[in-house]
């Protein structure tokens, strides 16, 4: 496994010495953020939905029109 060393100033982030990479080791901040993705996402399915329906319901008031 790499060595990690924490980076000064910051306690959330941390370097590998092994690749170089800094890695943000904060897990309450990786779960917020998967936790506002997800909401993001269920929004946006929400939205799609939504303007499903509302395509639909165009469809149905044209067609009323035309007769």
């Amino acid at each position: 496994m790499s060595k990690l060393v924490k980076i000064e100033n910051d306690h959330s982030l941390s370097k590998d010495l092994d690749s170089g990479a800094v890695i943000n080791t904060d897990k309450a901040a990786y779960q917020s953020y998967i936790d506002m993705r997800n909401k993001k996402l269920a929004d946006d399915d929400r939205i799609n939905r939504l303007e499903d329906e509302l395509s639909e319901i165009k469809e149905l008031l044209l067609k009323l029109l035309q007769k």
